[in-house]
């Protein structure tokens, strides 16, 4: 009959066996976890640059006209746009009824910025 101390010593031994496997195979699903992760970041990273590249092109071949396709404005009809919104906000909002707002400002504004109502600007 083995004694208990080699029967304990044993049972020791093969816990800690048991221990460091897991601990290995702990390890190596960590390692892979970290590998995946690492491949799912270079393909977010390459589809990234993919996208930036396309924006890239699109801004380069839109430079002359809006993606409405509406040519860009000039910075004197880009400031005329600005002031006819101001004016006509500041108009709209003075009135108390909402339909009354908008035809208030828009007799205020057809005048002085015809241009904006016939869309003249930018052609």
């Amino acid at each position: 009959m083995p004694s208990r101390k080699r029967t304990k010593g044993k049972a020791r031994k093969a816990a800690k066996e048991a221990k460091a496997k897991e601990a290995a195979k702990e390890e190596e699903e960590e390692s892979q976890t970290v590998v995946e992760a690492s491949a799912s970041q270079r393909q977010s990273r390459s589809s990234l640059e993919a996208q930036m590249q396309r924006l890239r092109i699109k801004t380069a071949t839109s430079l002359s006209k809006c993606s409405h396709g509406r040519p860009h404005l000039s910075p004197g009809d880009q400031m005329i746009c600005e002031d006819f919104i101001n004016a006509f906000f500041a108009e709209f909002i003075s009135q108390d009824i909402l339909g009354e707002g908008f035809f208030t400002a828009y007799e205020a504004t057809k005048d002085e910025y015809a241009d904006v109502y016939s869309s003249e600007l930018g052609t």
